[in-house]
């Protein structure tokens, strides 16, 4: 599942990745996602992204409870990161 990060607002991101249902990371179980421009990653999306790499667990949009998720993510970028940081 392909997520464009520049195209969408961070509600928009928040939904598309993390929405119970039909969030990419639920639907990508078992399976990739793909952030292209992660560069473009709202700081909000990117601290709940982390809790998905480091627990591999989401909690997602309107629930209170964490779901266990496995997926693999990559990502993409036309920006150095290093220097970005």
């Amino acid at each position: 599942i392909s997520v464009n990060c520049s195209a969408m607002s961070a509600s928009q991101l928040d939904v598309a990745l993390f929405n119970t249902e039909n969030g990419a990371l639920r639907k990508a179980e078992g399976g990739t996602v793909f952030l292209d421009d992660i560069s473009e990653l709202p700081t909000e999306i990117q601290m709940r992204l982390l809790r998905v790499l480091q627990y591999k667990e989401l909690e997602p949009v309107g629930h209170a409870k964490p779901v266990k998720v496995h997926v693999r993510i990559i990502t993409a970028s036309e920006k150095d990161l290093v220097r970005e940081v």
